[in-house]
């Protein structure tokens, strides 16, 4: 095998982690979302509108207090 082969040919195991990873940021909003609905009772639509005229928060997350 020459060093031109090596290029060409396609990196499989990036692929996989960054599927593994998609998935893993996909069900995590999933259940952020669920979370957000059953603790306001309000539909994600109404809470993004909402939660946009706010600049500055503050987000509890089990004893840290985050603030991005």
């Amino acid at each position: 095998m020459s060093k031109r082969d090596l290029q060409a040919r396609p990196i499989y195991h990036y692929l996989r982690e960054s599927i593994d990873a998609h998935l893993s940021i996909i069900v995590a909003a999933l259940a952020v979302s669920h979370d957000i609905k059953h603790q306001t009772g309000w539909s994600i639509k109404q809470f993004v509108r909402t939660a946009r005229r706010y600049r500055n928060v503050k987000i509890k997350a089990g004893r840290q207090i985050l603030t991005p």
